[in-house]
Formats: C-alpha cells, sequence, structure tokens
C-alpha cells in the first residue's frame, strides 16, 4: 500500500524463516526483487557473497539523476579516462567491499554491482538517501554522488571517525555551506528521515537539521588536504572540461 511519493507505507522486504543476515547472500538476493546486478567496465567484480553480508559499512553512490543539464547520462561521462560512476565506486572501494549503485537498472545494463532502484517516486537525492539507509543492513553508510570525482577515502575516512555517536557526518565549508551528499549516516537515523519525507520535506540541507550532525571542517581532516575545488560537483559538460583542467 503506497500513498506517498517514496512508499513509506510499503510492506518492508522481510527475510524468510531460516534466513539471517549476513549469511544466504544469494538467496537474501533472489527474495528482493529491488535489487539488481550489473557490470560496469573498468571495475573489478565484487564478492557478492560480502555485499550482501551484514558488513559494518556500507557504501552507496547516487547514480539516479535526470541529467538534463549533463546527457544522455552524467553518471557514465568520462572523467581521467573512466566514467563518473566507476570514478565514485573506486573511492568508496577503499573503505568497504559492501557496495551498491542507487539508480536506474535500466541505464547501467551488464556489470557486476548490485543497483538499487529508487523506492517510490523519485524526488531528487533526498530518495536516493532514503532508499539507501531504508535498505541497507549496515549500521554505518557512506553517500557520494556520483559526480565528485575529486574526493578521496581519506575524506570518508575522516567523517566515519564521527558515526556513531554522531548520527550523521558532513563537510561544512567555511561560509557554512554543507555537503550532505559525500557524507556518512547512520542506520539509526531512518526514522527522522521517514518522519520528515512524510511531513514534506525534500532537500537534504533540510533533513540535517532534524539529525544529529557532526560537521566536520577543513581544520579537523589531520590525513587529508582539502584541495580547492576537491568537494567540486559536475552540472555540465562544462564543469568536467574546467575541473579536468584545473587538475591537469
Amino acid at each position: 500500500m503506497v500513498d506517498t511519493p517514496y512508499g513509506l507505507r510499503q510492506q518492508s522486504c522481510r527475510l524468510r524463516p531460516g534466513l539471517q543476515p549476513g549469511r544466504n547472500a544469494q538467496a537474501l538476493l533472489a527474495h528482493s526483487k529491488r535489487v539488481q546486478f550489473i557490470r560496469l567496465p573498468g571495475i573489478e567484480e565484487w564478492n557478492f557473497e560480502m555485499n550482501l553480508a551484514n558488513e559494518m559499512v556500507s557504501g552507496f553512490v547516487l547514480a539516479g539523476g535526470k541529467s538534463s543539464r549533463f546527457p544522455p547520462n552524467k553518471a557514465l561521462a568520462s572523467f581521467r579516462g573512466s566514467p563518473l560512476l566507476v570514478n565514485a565506486l573506486r573511492i568508496l572501494s577503499s573503505i568497504t567491499p559492501s557496495l551498491f549503485i542507487l539508480g536506474p537498472p535500466a541505464s547501467f545494463a551488464s556489470s557486476g554491482v548490485p543497483i538499487i532502484p529508487d523506492l517510490g517516486e523519485s524526488c531528487g537525492p533526498i530518495t536516493g538517501l532514503y532508499t539507501a539507509i531504508k535498505r541497507s543492513a549496515s549500521s554505518v553508510n557512506l553517500i557520494l554522488a556520483c559526480d565528485m570525482p575529486l574526493l578521496t577515502p581519506d575524506f570518508f575516512r575522516e567523517l566515519l571517525k564521527r558515526v556513531p555517536p554522531a548520527e550523521a557526518a558532513v563537510f561544512r565549508h567555511a561560509d557554512g555551506k554543507v555537503e550532505p551528499l559525500a557524507g556518512v549516516y547512520g542506520k539509526a537515523c531512518l526514522p527522522k528521515i521517514e518522519s520528515f519525507l512524510l511531513a514534506g520535506g525534500r532537500k537534504v540541507a533540510e533533513l540535517l537539521l532534524a539529525l544529529q550532525v557532526s560537521y566536520v571542517e577543513e581544520k579537523d581532516f589531520s590525513e587529508c588536504v582539502i584541495r580547492p575545488d576537491m568537494l567540486a560537483n559536475l552540472n555540465s559538460p562544462e564543469d568536467l572540461l574546467r575541473l579536468e583542467s584545473i587538475v591537469g
């Protein structure tokens, strides 16, 4: 039964009797019709058992945007020789083998990473974030938009130090701007995300006001240097060319 754009009243996926989280991963996959496998060129084929296991940390790449300013599909646009999606997966794979893509399966045919479509009607990045936390079997979750190619694993390792006890950890610039689509979110924040959506919330930055967030600033990083344009996102082919020219 669905009466919200996010399907918040849908029956959640339940394990059949005898299945345990972190075990019988292929049976769990077969039981959940919302997860589909794809295979992308240029990345290793991750172990499905590990991907579906009850890992403490999982990584999710947001790749479900409409690409209206970056046709035909921004996630597959090449940046320094690799698709943006592949680049994002590589960043997160340095931290966890439990990786997933959030987006329409039809857009990423024949690859080897689990892909999860949005729950209900897509209303922007907030839908992808909700889907990731709802479907995740992990207590801590890395969220990364596919169009931020200059981020590094050390960036996420610093955020990971904060969750728990915080419900989420995101970077905050000196001017107060935050980066919620390159953040860490605990599974425990799911009820607050659902309440936010049911109240009509749509912007991830506004969702942060309802969560216990650890804001990480440049001065807090010890192993990672925050370089100019490191958190830049690409909204058009022109942005891609500009960023490639800056980083050489």
